[in-house]
């Protein structure tokens, strides 16, 4: 089966620094996706206020006018 051996200090520098860069590798790529995720949302947020400027008037006419159109139908 497997054997226990002693590691030079050569050999375990390597292990540590090899350990090491996927570290820093993990931690810029973490960052380098939540950087994304912000921008994704903020520009989400920037087309929902836009949309929300430029519609809003014309959805609550429209709903006004379904609401007002439903109450005449059971009225009627």
């Amino acid at each position: 089966m497997g054997q226990d051996r002693k590691f030079d200090e050569k050999q375990k520098l390597f292990a540590l620094r090899t350990v090491q860069k996927y570290r820093d590798r993990w931690e810029a790529s973490e960052r380098e996706n939540l950087k994304a995720d912000i921008e994704r949302k903020v520009a989400s947020q920037e087309d929902d206020r836009q949309y929300k400027d430029s519609f809003e008037t014309i959805d609550h006419a429209d709903l006004d006018r379904v609401a007002d159109e439903a109450i005449q139908v059971k009225e009627g």
